[in-house]
């Protein structure tokens, strides 16, 4: 019996979810180190579900590793001081949630990159756009705009932009 390469589990499992857009919710669940978990998430209120229950502190430990950022630049995207970035990405507790807020940011955050990954290519050119001034931001750095939900749409609005080339 053949066994599944990592690729053709990626394809089942995108297969199995009934979320609208699957492929970009893949690409975030595998930014915070839970992509099994798609299978349950077939709409975005069980999205809303996960993020309640609160993501597993590992996901913290993941989003640093698979993006380049440092605690400190994270901090400065999230409403969460450096400190407690610190403290959740040292914790090894196989148990331990962060709160729905924390968890909320976390995936806000995730669901930026995984944006601007995709329209860039790759992680090293999303974090690069990320920090770099952007012109339909009035020059602010596209990561300084993130604390907030509105921020949050604002910079994922201009990745669509720049995605289907429409440049303001």
């Amino acid at each position: 019996m053949q066994s599944v390469t990592q690729a053709e589990k990626v394809i089942q499992w995108m297969a199995q979810c009934q979320h609208p857009d699957a492929q970009n919710l893949f690409e975030i669940l595998s930014l915070l180190s839970i992509p099994g978990q798609i299978k349950t998430l077939a709409s975005d209120l069980e999205v809303h579900d996960l993020l309640q229950k609160g993501l597993p502190v590992k996901s913290v430990r993941s989003l640093v590793n698979k993006t380049g950022f440092s605690a400190k630049e994270l901090s400065m995207a999230m409403p969460i001081k450096e400190r407690a970035l610190l403290r959740l990405i040292a914790d090894t507790s196989r148990t331990a949630r962060l709160s729905s807020q924390e968890s909320d940011v976390l995936w806000r955050f995730a669901a930026v990159f995984a944006k601007a990954q995709e329209v860039m290519g790759t992680a090293e050119y999303a974090k690069g756009w990320l920090c770099s001034e952007a012109r339909s931001l009035r020059y602010r750095k596209p990561i300084d705009v993130l604390s907030l939900s509105p921020g949050a749409e604002l910079v994922l609005r201009v990745l669509n932009q720049l995605l289907y080339g429409v440049y303001l």
